[in-house]
């Protein structure tokens, strides 16, 4: 599928597409420490080390397996903070996606891009439809 031309393989983590409970509201795995195996919460430093570390091993196993570059990763759940992001250039990442519905438009940088969201019950024409709605917004 990849030496297609017509379907290009990028980054969605490694081992980080959960969410865990922290307080009264579910969290994403890449924007926060999380309890580690003691029951103790992650330091800051401790989190950045594992999800740079997570990010690299996404991208390193999906470059070994393609033999092409990686350069895209896109948000588990669209979820991403500063420190993600920091995380995310930091293993080489040249851009990031949100799930933040909308279009790239020309002036938008290559971190924390829009998208338009379908699902396998969409048809072509739902998606044109979702497209013209999108930008008539």
């Amino acid at each position: 599928m990849s030496n297609s031309g017509l379907i290009d393989f990028q980054s969605h983590t490694h081992d980080a597409h959960f969410k865990f409970q922290n307080g009264s509201k579910s969290t994403a795995a890449v924007t926060g420490p999380i309890k580690k195996s003691n029951g103790k919460l992650e330091t800051q430093k401790e989190y950045e080390q594992r999800i740079y570390n997570d990010f690299v091993t996404s991208k390193n196993i999906l470059e070994e397996k393609l033999g092409k570059v990686v350069n895209v990763l896109c948000y588990p759940f669209g979820a991403f903070n500063a420190t993600s992001e920091a995380m995310a250039k930091k293993a080489g990442y040249k851009s990031t996606i949100s799930v933040k519905p909308g279009y790239v438009m020309k002036h938008d940088g290559p971190y924390i891009l829009k998208r338009i969201n379908v699902d396998g019950s969409f048809t072509a024409q739902d998606l044109i439809n979702k497209i013209n709605s999108e930008l008539n917004k």
